[in-house]
C-alpha cells in the first residue's frame, strides 16, 4: 500500500477544484484563487517532487539497470492494465 501525504492530497483537491473553476465559466475571480496559475505552478512544482522522490528508489543500482528500471516501474502500468 502507498503511503499517502494528507497535506499534500489536501492541497491536490483544492488546487483541482481551482483548476476545474478556471476552466469553467464561473464568476468569481477573488483575491486567492485567479485564474488558476497558482494551481498550474503547483501540479508543476508537485510533479518535480514526486518525481524525484520516486528516482530516490534506484539510485542503489547501476545505472543502466536503475535507469531501465525506474522507466519501466512508469510504462508498466500503462501498458499491463
Amino acid at each position: 500500500m502507498k503511503r499517502r501525504n494528507s497535506l499534500i492530497e489536501l492541497f491536490r483537491f483544492i488546487f483541482a477544484l481551482n483548476v476545474v473553476k478556471g476552466h469553467g465559466m464561473f464568476i468569481y475571480e477573488g483575491p486567492y484563487f485567479g485564474h488558476g496559475r497558482l494551481s498550474v505552478e503547483f501540479f508543476f512544482i508537485l510533479t518535480g517532487f514526486l518525481l524525484v522522490r520516486s528516482v530516490t528508489k534506484h539510485l542503489d543500482k547501476p545505472f543502466f539497470k536503475g535507469f531501465f528500471s525506474f522507466y519501466w516501474s512508469k510504462i508498466k502500468p500503462i501498458l499491463i492494465p
